[in-house]
């Protein structure tokens, strides 16, 4: 869901969503991401809403972090209780855990960008 915050406008992005919890905007490429709980999915769509795809299966996706310069990925999972990260933009979509010690269901995750 999109809001313009001057007309107070909603507009549905993606419909029929189940279980969906982490959300993450890439404004650089012009996608949306999100994670569903139910299926344990991390998904991701045109910004109007086109073209979803399921990017990965993973445990339970609580948090979603894009760095949009590099074009990568980072989500928590608090089923396995690691944190994960790959190359959103890339045909093999390979990931690798970065943290999977010491974490008791890790949830929010932010990206800090070298500009700031």
């Amino acid at each position: 869901m999109v809001v313009n915050t001057e007309s107070i406008k909603t507009t549905t992005l993606v419909s029929g969503l189940n279980g969906s919890g982490a959300v993450e905007v890439d404004r650089v490429r012009g996608y949306i991401y999100w994670s569903d709980i139910i299926d344990r999915t991390i998904k991701r769509a045109n910004m109007d809403g086109t073209n979803v795809t399921i990017l990965f299966r993973t445990g339970v996706c609580d948090g979603l972090a894009m760095d949009e310069r590099s074009g990568k990925l980072y989500w928590t999972d608090s089923l396995h209780d690691v944190i994960e990260v790959a190359d959103a933009y890339t045909s093999h979509l390979a990931r690798r855990v970065l943290f999977n010690v010491s974490l008791d269901q890790p949830t929010g995750i932010a990206v800090e960008s070298d500009d700031g």
